[in-house]
C-alpha cells in the first residue's frame, strides 16, 4: 500500500486512528505548484491497549464506519508545494519572501504555519503533531472544488482555473449552504 500523506491522528471515544491518503487524483497544477484530490482515505487503528467486550467492540466499528463515512469525499484537496488554505493573491505575496533557490525549501514550510484556518478541514485531528511542527508527511486539506479548463483566445491558449473552499464552520446540517452566517463566517 503507498501512503501519500497523514491527515492527522482521530481520537474517538472508543479507539484512535491513524488517518492517512492511500489514493490520489491530480486536480490541477497552478503556478505554486500541483493540487491534489484525496480520493481514497484509509484508517489504522493505534494505541489499542485493553481488551474490548462485544459492547465496547460494536462501538468501535460504529465509530470507525462513521469516521470512514466523513472522510468517503472527493472533495478534499492538498498540495505538497503551496499552502491550499490560501487565496492566490494571498500566496503571491507570500512568495516575494520566499528564496528564490530551488533547493532552499524552509520558506516553504514556513508558510504551512501560517494557515487560514477556517479552510482546514483537519485541524482537530493534525493537533497531536503541532508540537513536531510543519512535516513533509503531515497535509493539511480543504473541502472544495478545483477545475481547470483551457480556452482558445486570439493570442494563444489560456488556462482558467477555479479553486472554491468550504469553511469548516459551516459544515454539518449547512453543509452544502451558500453565503455567510450571522457571525460572518462564509460557507
Amino acid at each position: 500500500m503507498e501512503i501519500f500523506g497523514v491527515l492527522g491522528i482521530a481520537v474517538q471515544q472508543c479507539a484512535s486512528y491513524l488517518v492517512f491518503v492511500t489514493e490520489r487524483l491530480h486536480a490541477a497544477t497552478l503556478p505554486q505548484g500541483e493540487v491534489y484530490r484525496a480520493v481514497d482515505v484509509e484508517l489504522r487503528e493505534i494505541g489499542k491497549t485493553v481488551k474490548r467486550g462485544p459492547v465496547e467492540e460494536s462501538r468501535r466499528a460504529i465509530e470507525e464506519r462513521m469516521l470512514s463515512e466523513m472522510l468517503d469525499t472527493s472533495s478534499l484537496l492538498f498540495s505538497y508545494d503551496f499552502d491550499v488554505t490560501h487565496t492566490q493573491q494571498r500566496l503571491s505575496d507570500l512568495d516575494k519572501h520566499i528564496s528564490s533557490d530551488p533547493d532552499d525549501r524552509s520558506g516553504l514550510w514556513e508558510r504551512f504555519t501560517e494557515r487560514e484556518l477556517s479552510y482546514v478541514w483537519n485541524k482537530t485531528i493534525l493537533e497531536p503533531f503541532e508540537s513536531v511542527g510543519p512535516t513533509r508527511i503531515t497535509l493539511p486539506v480543504v473541502c472544495g472544488f478545483v477545475q481547470q479548463v483551457s480556452v482558445v483566445v486570439p493570442t494563444g491558449t489560456a488556462v482558467l482555473s477555479l479553486i472554491s473552499r468550504r469553511n469548516w464552520r459551516r459544515a454539518g446540517y449547512r453543509y452544502m449552504s451558500r453565503g455567510v452566517d450571522e457571525s460572518g463566517a462564509a460557507s
